[in-house]
């Protein structure tokens, strides 16, 4: 299995509990910092994309469209790993 932030091969666990989602306290918080960066892009196309389509920039809107799906896959894999980590601990 591989860290959810870096790709590395994440180190062979010892006894029981959940699999680890990040291979350090870096990636840990690496990828929480991602998550904040991640809204705050989703919440400024989603602004962003109303304006373009109250002035008729279809082509703009459909692009933030995309971009938001695109962004919003990202945050919830993100998210899930960083999730099943907090309920580990």
């Amino acid at each position: 299995m591989n860290c959810s932030k870096c790709g590395k091969e994440l180190p062979a666990q010892e006894g029981a509990g959940r699999p680890r989602k990040f291979c350090s306290d870096a990636c840990t918080r690496a990828a929480t910092m991602e998550i904040r960066r991640l809204n705050a892009r989703i919440a400024q196309l989603e602004k962003n994309q109303s304006l373009w389509r109250i002035k008729g920039a279809n082509g703009w809107a459909e692009n933030a469209t995309k971009e938001i799906e695109l962004l919003e896959r990202r945050l919830a894999l993100l998210v899930a790993a960083s999730e099943e980590r907090d309920h580990a601990e």
